[in-house]
């Protein structure tokens, strides 16, 4: 059995190797950006107030997304879109964010998007508010995660 001393060593040596990778912070984010958040960005269409995003239009003579499609395009965009999914949501920034870990900084972690795609997350937030910030909910399962991931490294510490 360690002595009192012991365990505080582990537990210094413990918090000495958080300071540049936080595993326990690093996998609950992680797992809420990857299992949570995508669903509810990428698969439910829903910023982070739990509003649905409307499928965003164009007109032909108008770049503008909240302006409607002629008639053809609709046609011709139902067809291609049987998913019903804002387009703007597909393809790259999808793979990113499925796929780009989360940013370990030791005691901090961010979630991050690429540069190509940042013009596109700041136009979607324009538009629908927050999309890519989690929800109350999300982060309260992050914490439940967080906080057993924390238990577990410390009682693995001290052993």
């Amino acid at each position: 059995m360690p002595t009192p001393a012991e365990i505080q060593q582990r537990i210094d040596g413990l918090f000495n190797e958080w300071e540049s990778t936080f595993g326990p912070l690093f996998l609950a984010v992680n797992d809420m950006k990857v299992e949570q958040m995508r669903n509810r960005i990428f698969e439910q269409f829903t910023n982070t107030d739990g509003q649905k995003l409307p499928l965003p239009a164009r007109k032909k003579s108008s770049p503008a997304l909240v302006q409607g499609y002629t008639p053809a395009y609709a046609k011709i965009k139902a067809e291609r879109n049987r998913l019903g999914r804002p387009l703007e949501l597909t393809g790259f920034l999808n793979r990113e964010w499925s796929t780009r870990p989360a940013l370990d900084e030791g005691l901090s972690v961010s979630i991050v998007i690429d540069d190509s795609e940042a013009g596109k997350v700041e136009g979607l937030t324009a538009l629908y508010g927050d999309i890519f910030l989690p929800s109350d909910a999300e982060q309260q399962a992050m914490l439940e995660v967080h906080s057993e991931l924390l238990a577990q490294s410390i009682n693995e510490a001290i052993r």
